[in-house]
């Protein structure tokens, strides 16, 4: 992996969540198109390397049914939940396929179930 592109909570009360995290982080809230709420973290130049370019993670804070959209099959077994990590990857996925888990096609690339990769949700972006 690359980037870290998302992380993806789940919240009975996401405004109230994405509300506590803007104040924390600095930086406002905004609506997420799959239910719930969204911060976008910058990122900055050259934190990952000297010559990286800044790269913006996506922080969505999302209510436990629109879960399924974003991340197909995972539930949360208790609120609030980490459910899942997006990481940016630069060999097409090539190396999460070569491990031979089984994966799961998501709107934004394959998916680790929770059960194989500690309590989370691992999605890796192409």
């Amino acid at each position: 992996a690359d980037a870290l592109v998302a992380l993806v909570m789940a919240s009975a009360a996401p405004a109230e969540t994405a509300a506590r995290f803007s104040r924390l982080m600095g930086l406002p809230f905004q609506p997420d198109p799959a239910g719930g709420f969204q911060i976008r973290l910058p990122g900055m130049a050259g934190l990952a390397g000297p010559d990286a370019p800044a790269m913006e993670t996506l922080v969505r804070i999302l209510e436990p049914e629109a879960l399924g959209t974003v991340l197909p099959g995972v539930e949360a077994p208790t609120l609030p939940f980490m459910a899942g990590i997006l990481v940016r990857t630069d060999d097409g996925n090539a190396a999460v396929r070569a491990m031979g888990l089984p994966l799961v096609p998501t709107p934004n690339g394959l998916m680790v179930p929770p059960a194989l990769a500690g309590g989370a949700a691992l999605v890796f972006c192409p």
